[in-house]
């Protein structure tokens, strides 16, 4: 018998951190269509084997080195005493979205990886891909400077109910390192994109970016259990924008 362990956010939400996610091949068709079935009906799926252990070295090179080439950052990726003043973004959620990380080598790298690419395609239909070019995650070790902890509890959709109600956006990231309840990591409500039209009362704009307030009906009272995402280094996580995370 396993037993789920919970932690409670700056909500008051119930999350789990210790279910093991689903992970589902992208080496063969059937994990490939088992992996869209679990996106399809939980609105977040892990597909494994993307990258091989060369790229996952090869791209936490490259991050770095966009990093340590942001003029007048000063950051160097083996002194943590360099990581604090001038670190990228947004350091409370570790968003990085500026500086031009999205046309950094990095993340062209990751974008236009093969497996990446074949995911989307089976995703879609077609290979005909619109992609954004948003940015990337970055934890710093807190173990260094406690300050560093990113903040959770934001709970949001990334896409506008009332000007998109279908599904017209598939996110993804993928992973350097591996993620579990000592890391942190994405944070989602699972199903929560099967009652997307709930949140049409939210929206007063075009923006894709909706906060879910904490008494909103989607996320039930005191009964709504996020989930912690769990993956391994060189895993594709990908999530419906209608999904709340």
């Amino acid at each position: 018998m396993t037993t789920i362990q919970y932690s409670t956010d700056e909500k008051g939400i119930r999350i789990d951190h210790t279910t093991l996610t689903p992970r589902y091949s992208v080496t063969n068709d059937e994990g490939l269509n088992e992996g869209i079935a679990y996106l399809n009906e939980h609105g977040y799926t892990v597909f494994s084997d993307i990258l091989s252990q060369e790229e996952i070295k090869t791209n936490k090179d490259l991050l770095w080195n966009f990093f340590e080439n942001i003029p007048g950052c000063h950051i160097r990726r083996n002194d943590p005493e360099t990581w604090s003043s001038f670190w990228p973004g947004f350091p409370t959620s570790g968003v990085v979205n500026n500086c031009g990380i999205g046309q950094s080598d990095f993340m062209w790298n990751i974008r236009s990886n093969r497996k990446v690419k074949r995911v989307f395609t089976r995703i879609w239909n077609t290979n005909e891909l619109l992609v954004s070019f948003d940015g990337c995650g970055v934890f710093r070790n807190w173990h260094y400077d406690p300050k560093w902890k990113t903040n959770g509890g934001w709970y949001h959709v990334d896409q506008n109910p009332i000007e998109k109600p279908d599904r017209c956006c598939v996110q993804g990231l993928v992973s350097l390192m591996n993620q579990n309840e000592t890391t942190g990591g994405l944070i989602i409500i699972p199903n929560t994109h099967l009652r997307f039209a709930e949140l049409n009362d939210l929206p007063r704009g075009r923006s894709d970016f909706i906060r879910i307030p904490r008494n909103h009906r989607i996320l039930d009272g005191d009964q709504a259990i996020a989930k912690l995402v769990q993956c391994e280094a060189g895993d594709l996580v990908v999530w419906d924008s209608g999904v709340v995370d």
